[in-house]
């Protein structure tokens, strides 16, 4: 491998050129090497994002098979996940794809199994696991900091009315709501519980007219006995969106805020203390652990490293987003296989 990291992007729509693109463009030691697309629109829109002349393909098995890169990020449409990010992974090129990892749990199985068949990495994209707040949260929790998690809290209030009311299928398919958007929120909450869910219960509703559960609240069971519940709703007012996340122990509890990168630390029968991280005006971009994940992965296959979010992550995060649909759809509580 060269001292410059060559990277390829499979997909160059909305996400690849928000989220990947422009932070590629912000690392050193890292090249877009190659691209591919079958939209002209999408190409153009991306040459204006780089400064640099990546090779352009658009069919992406051409990509593949050329060879000279070192790494190769998926973000095409969710359906074409698997057969793009398997044929990589046969072809010995580590990937990063974007969620969901694939529409079902027998294609996330068979990319693990192209991944335990060729030895090489896979790592999917939930960015908020690389965000340099939480990942200093999850920090402070395995030291002990707090004690035992017991309760996990998250209430994400975002407005969405133009898009749930406009296409209300983007908000249904693939999972829904539960699955396409709040993935993210689920997999944290998780994370920090610091156990696996055995259980999940919830309700919610639909507001706005359309088939897409549009507000609701969900509650996590974990075998440590924590419990994570996470409040949603799509249609917060104008300048009332808010995500706030709080954890509580049995000797403190954490209140973070991920936008702005603090945390607060309540220890029990003791004074707040206040930190910041990271400093002010980190690149990532849109989203804080947006830029991170880009660099874990490339760290990742330099040192051979286990990506923090793998096929086995995703899965369970695929397994709980499932659950709480059934759950808030039929008014039970539903256990998750062990």
């Amino acid at each position: 491998m060269s001292d410059t990291f060559r990277i390829g992007v499979v997909g160059l729509g909305d996400w690849a050129r928000r989220a990947y693109l422009p932070n590629i463009e912000l690392m050193d030691g890292v090249a877009l090497a190659a691209v591919s697309t079958r939209s002209e629109g999408n190409l153009q829109a991306a040459q204006a994002l780089v400064t640099a002349q990546p090779r352009v393909y658009r069919d992406w098995g051409a990509l593949i098979a050329d060879g000279g890169l070192d790494g190769l990020i998926v973000a095409t449409a969710a359906p074409s996940h698997r057969e793009v990010a398997e044929a990589a992974l046969r072809s010995g090129l580590p990937v990063l794809c974007e969620k969901p990892l694939a529409p079902s749990t027998e294609d996330c199985d068979a990319l693990a199994a192209a991944v335990a068949k060729g030895g090489v990495l896979l790592q999917v994209g939930l960015e908020f696991r690389h965000a340099p707040v939480l990942v200093a949260t999850a920090g402070r929790i395995a030291e002990g900091q707090i004690g035992a998690p017991s309760l996990v809290q998250c209430e994400i209030l975002r407005d969405k009315r133009d898009s749930v009311t406009s296409n209300p299928e983007k908000w249904t398919r693939l999972g829904g709501v539960f699955l396409e958007f709040l993935c993210h929120y689920l997999d944290v909450m998780c994370w920090l519980a610091d156990g696996e869910p055995v259980a999940v219960g919830g309700s919610a509703g639909k507001r706005l007219g359309t088939e897409a559960w549009d507000h609701g609240a969900v509650f996590v069971e974990h075998d440590n006995g924590a419990t994570a519940t996470l409040a949603f709703s799509l249609f917060a007012p104008s300048g009332g969106e808010r995500l706030r996340l709080d954890v509580l122990g049995d000797e403190g509890s954490l209140q973070v805020s991920l936008k702005a990168g603090e945390i607060r630390h309540i220890p029990a029968g003791g004074e707040p203390e206040d930190f910041r991280v990271p400093a002010p005006g980190h690149p990532s971009k849109p989203y804080p652990g947006s830029y991170e994940q880009i660099r874990a992965f490339v760290d990742a296959v330099r040192t051979g490293a286990r990506p923090a979010v793998d096929a086995a992550v995703w899965k369970r995060v695929m397994a709980v987003a499932t659950a709480a649909g059934q759950a808030v759809g039929g008014h039970r509580r539903v256990h998750l296989a062990r």
